[in-house]
C-alpha cells in the first residue's frame, strides 16, 4: 500500500466549480493548491460547504485543475460525524472523464486567453471608467438640483 503524504491544505470553494453526473454524484473541478506534490492530501471544500479529501495524482503540478467525483447527498446522516470522505479519481477513458478533461481543457484555455489578452483587466478598467463617468453625472446632476432650488427659493419665497 502507498503511503500518503498528510501534507494537506484546503481549497475554498470559490476554487471548484461542479458539474452534476448523475443522480447521486457531481465532479468537482479543483485546482491544486501551492505546495503540493504528486501524492500529498488536500482538501476541496465543495459548493455546498463539505470537505473532501484529495490525493494529488502523478503527472500533475500546482495550479493545474483536476476532477474528482464526489457524491451529492452527505455520506452520512449523523450531524456528528466530522469525517472528510475520499473524493473518487475520474476514469479518463470513460465517456464522462472524456467530457470532464473537455470541460478541463476549455476552462484552461480560458485562462490563457484571460492571461493573453487581459481581459479581466480591459473589463475592470472599463468598469473603473463607467464608474467615474456615473459619479461625474452625478455631481453634475446635483449641482443643477442644487441651482434649481436656490433658483426656486430666490424667485418664489
Amino acid at each position: 500500500m502507498e503511503e500518503t503524504n498528510t501534507n494537506s491544505s484546503t481549497i475554498p470553494s470559490d476554487n471548484v466549480t461542479s458539474n452534476s453526473s448523475s443522480s447521486n454524484q457531481m465532479v468537482l473541478a479543483c485546482e491544486i493548491p501551492v505546495n503540493q506534490v504528486p501524492g500529498t492530501v488536500f482538501h476541496v471544500r465543495a459548493p455546498d460547504d463539505r470537505f473532501f479529501e484529495v490525493v494529488m495524482p502523478e503527472g500533475c503540478k500546482p495550479g493545474d485543475t483536476i476532477n474528482i467525483v464526489v457524491p451529492i447527498s452527505s455520506a452520512s446522516d449523523d450531524p456528528t460525524d466530522l469525517s472528510i470522505p475520499p473524493a473518487a479519481p475520474i476514469d479518463p477513458n470513460s465517456v464522462f472523464g472524456k467530457l470532464a478533461a473537455f470541460g478541463s481543457f476549455v476552462n484552461t484555455k480560458a485562462k490563457e486567453l484571460d492571461e493573453q489578452y487581459k481581459i479581466t483587466d480591459k473589463a475592470t478598467a472599463a468598469g473603473e471608467a463607467i464608474k467615474q463617468k456615473a459619479v461625474t453625472i452625478g455631481i453634475i446632476i446635483t449641482t443643477i438640483i442644487t441651482i434649481n432650488d436656490h433658483h426656486y427659493h430666490y424667485h418664489y419665497h
